[in-house]
Order: C-alpha cells, then sequence, then structure tokens
C-alpha cells in the first residue's frame, strides 16, 4: 500500500528539522563532552605527587581514557558522515559517506565492548570467573561480524547497481549481519548487567573496595541497560513504516543516545577519581586488577596485593598500593 502524498512530504520536512536537531546536538555535546574530558585528565595529571609526575602522566594515557575519547569521536564523526549522506546528491560522494558513517558506527559498537570487558572485568573476573574466556570469543565474534558487515556494504554500495540480482542477495547478507551483532552485543550486556547485579548484593569487608566496584556496578546497570534499549531501537525501525512517527522516534533516539551513554561513562570516571582521591587521604588506595588484552587472553592474569594490614582482601579484585 502506498503512502499519500501529502503524508510523504509531511515527514520529509520532520525529518529535515530532526535532521538538524541530531546534527548540531551531536556536534555542540560531543565537543563539549571532549573539552570536559581534556580537562578531566588534566586535572588528575596536575594533582600526581611531584616525584611519580612523570610516571604519572603516561599511566593517564591509559587504555580506558583512550576508549573514551574514541567513544566520543567515532559517534561524533559517525552522525557528520550520516548528515553528509542524506545531504549530497553525488553517487560516488554518498557511497563514500555511507562506507565512512558505518565504519565509525562500528568501530563505536567495538569500542562499547572493549570499554565494558576493561572497566567490567575486575567484577566479572570475580562473578563468573569461568564465563570469561566465552567472554572473550563474544567480543572477538563482534569485531569479525563489523568486519564482514562493512566489507558487505562497501561492495554493495560500490560495485553492484540496484538492477543487479545479487544486489538483494547482499542486502539479505548485511542486515543478517546487521541484527546479529546487534543481539550479540544485547547478550553480551545483558550477561555483564547481571554480573553488576549480583555484585551489587554482595558485601565485601574492605570498605575502600566495596565502594569503589559498588560504584562501578551501578554506573554499570545503567550502561548496560542503556546498550540494551539502544540496539533494540537499532533493530526495531527494520520492522516499522518509514512514514510512521514510531520510525522517527526511535530514529531520533538511534543517533542521539551515545551522547548519553558518553556522559556517563566521563561521570563514573569523575567520580571514580574523587573516590580515589579520598582513599589516597588514608593509608592506602584501592587498585582493581586490570582485563587482559583480548589477543593475549588469559584467566590468570596477574595481579599485585601488598602484604601487611590488607593482607585477607579479595585477590581476585585488586592489589593496594601504599602511600
Amino acid at each position: 500500500m502506498s503512502t499519500p502524498f501529502g503524508v510523504v512530504a509531511q515527514y520529509n520536512a520532520l525529518q529535515a528539522v530532526l535532521d538538524k536537531v541530531i546534527i548540531w546536538g551531536t556536534v555542540s555535546i560531543s565537543l563539549l563532552q571532549l573539552g570536559l574530558l581534556s580537562a578531566q585528565i588534566y586535572h588528575e595529571m596536575i594533582h600526581i605527587k611531584t616525584e611519580n609526575r612523570s610516571k604519572g602522566r603516561w599511566k593517564l594515557l591509559n587504555p580506558l581514557n583512550a576508549l573514551l575519547y574514541i567513544l566520543i569521536i567515532s559517534n561524533l564523526l559517525s552522525i557528520v558522515f550520516w548528515y553528509q549522506l542524506y545531504n549530497t546528491v553525488d553517487p560516488a560522494a554518498s557511497n563514500a559517506y555511507l562506507a565512512l558513517n558505518n565504519i565509525c558506527a562500528s568501530i563505536y559498537q567495538i569500542t562499547i565492548a572493549y570499554y565494558v570487558w576493561v572497566r567490567g572485568y575486575p567484577i566479572l573476573n570475580n562473578i563468573a570467573p569461568k564465563a570469561l574466556p566465552f567472554i572473550n570469543l563474544v567480543c572477538i565474534a563482534e569485531v569479525a561480524i563489523q568486519v564482514a558487515q562493512n566489507t558487505v556494504l562497501i561492495l554493495q554500495s560500490t560495485l553492484l547497481p540496484f538492477s543487479d540480482p545479487n544486489f538483494d542477495v547482499l542486502t539479505s547478507v548485511y542486515n543478517a549481519l546487521y541484527i546479529s551483532s546487534a543481539v550479540l552485543l544485547i547478550l553480551f550486556d545483558a550477561f555483564v548487567l547481571v554480573c553488576y547485579s549480583v555484585h551489587l548484593h554482595r558485601q565485601l569487608e574492605e570498605v575502600a573496595l566495596f565502594n569503589k566496584l559498588t560504584l562501578i556496578s551501578r554506573f554499570g546497570v545503567a550502561s548496560c541497560l542503556w546498550v540494551v534499549c539502544w540496539e533494540v531501537s537499532a533493530i526495531a525501525p527494520m520492522y516499522m513504516s518509514y512514514y510512521s512517527m514510531p520510525y522517527r522516534v526511535l530514529s531520533v533516539f538511534f543517533n542521539m543516545a551515545p551522547l548519553a551513554y558518553n556522559a556517563v561513562q566521563c561521570l563514573m570516571k569523575w567520580r571514580l577519581w574523587r573516590l580515589r582521591r579520598k582513599q589516597e587521604s588514608s593509608l592506602a588506595y584501592i587498585v582493581v586488577r586490570k582485563a587482559p588484552d583480548w589477543r593475549q587472553f588469559s584467566s590468570h592474569a596477574a595481579v599485585t596485593q601488598s602484604a601487611g594490614a590488607h593482607s585477607g582482601v579479595e585477590s581476585e579484585y585488586l592489589g593496594i598500593r601504599e602511600k
């Protein structure tokens, strides 16, 4: 059933307004987030003790900080290329913007998975240590699916005309990969969400450790719920009419929601830094176990724990650094 011309014109006009809201909202908020994140990192640098400042600068360039920058920049570029895609009439430029948009979107999704892995590893390692190898495989599978998805899209957009019979075949393959990637990320974050929830119902004797991991868990619950809703909003429009209000609502949510996710991660970083500053005023502060690299994963990643008054603290979680 065809859509009346008047309805089409009405929704096209609405979409033009929404596009400007999405692009300018994303650009302005992303630049603000980049500025605040840089200010936070600079603030951390100037508070490092003088004797350790040079070494500390390098430590501040850690994977979590890098991943936060990648989250913000990849989402920003993805929206910029998306906007250019729908505002150009040149076929070659359209293909280029389409490829760049999807590559940046894939980088964003991969970064989410890696960020969840790195940030949540101390809790995952304690709650479900036997599942870590499988979680690692899920992360690797997400990367493989994203690479395959972009390969199919580039081949389809650059080599095949719409009239080619294989065009529809590649469209079906792309859609299958797109849905598979979304479902995989939903399942991954749902599992991590359960681990965070389990931790929130546990009690640890080490108060400093409990406060830090509880803070990570609370932000983690909100983040994982967000990812699940975001990925659902990516799949649902595929089964809706383009000229419908639910489609428009989900489209705006899908494009703008990453800004909220990035903001939550930056807020968590700031809260953790405040907590660490309070701990440094005591005799020791907590250093949770770092996540191993995906490519060199081992369930027996090393962790250092100081002896002495803190020897009873759960070793699977952390080490203690003396002041």
